[in-house]
């Protein structure tokens, strides 16, 4: 999984639902639309809305884990239907009907307590799913698009945007694609055009 980023996003509520005679149920926004990150090295980034139109439409195996750890931190799953996901205009939004575990009562607790407080989830890129600008400020802000695989939600209290090297890696190579041609190479690239043109 050398393409693995993960999001954190703080600013949206993850909340429980316990309702008398229903499954309780936990439930957030994973990703928000057009909301500007913190610098996640150099850059910021939003994710566009319909980012994961594709991709939820493959039916994903995607998991609500706690903290992006997984065994006895699964509190649901898609493939189970213990997991909901939907795209709205706001983001990416899940709601999990989780099993009565110590995991997730405890969790229930810390999201109660207010100890957690955001989701975040794990993504891939789909090729040519993002884009790069540099603002008037001199910023450069990377615009994702369209995800190729959703891995897992979670609620979370642990910030990810330090889990950014792949977009680093994306940014380096755009900002090399966008320096100029070295002279030599641009005189090597006239004199292939002018002997094609000869042929």
């Amino acid at each position: 999984m050398a393409d693995l980023e993960r999001r954190f996003v703080p600013a949206t509520e993850v909340r429980v639902s316990e309702i008398e005679g229903q499954p309780s149920r936990i439930a957030g926004v994973a990703a928000v639309f057009n909301s500007r990150s913190v610098d996640l090295g150099g850059f910021f980034e939003v994710i566009a809305p319909g980012a994961f139109t594709d991709v939820l439409k493959t039916n994903p195996d995607v998991r609500a884990v706690i903290d992006h750890k997984g065994g006895l931190q699964v509190f649901g799953r898609t493939s189970n239907g213990t997991l909901a996901l939907r795209e709205s205009d706001t983001g990416l939004e899940y709601e999990a009907t989780p099993p009565d575990t110590q995991a997730v009562r405890d969790l229930k607790t810390l999201i109660a307590g207010k100890y957690i407080k955001g989701s975040s989830f794990s993504f891939m890129v789909a090729p040519g799913g993002d884009s790069w600008v540099e603002q008037k400020d001199g910023s450069i802000l990377r615009t994702v698009s369209k995800i190729a695989w959703l891995g897992d939600v979670c609620p979370t209290d642990n910030p990810a945007y330090l889990d950014t090297s792949v977009a680093i890696r994306s940014l380096s190579e755009w900002r090399d694609a966008q320096k100029p041609k070295s002279t030599g190479e641009a005189e090597r690239m006239k004199m292939r055009l002018q002997l094609a043109e000869r042929a």
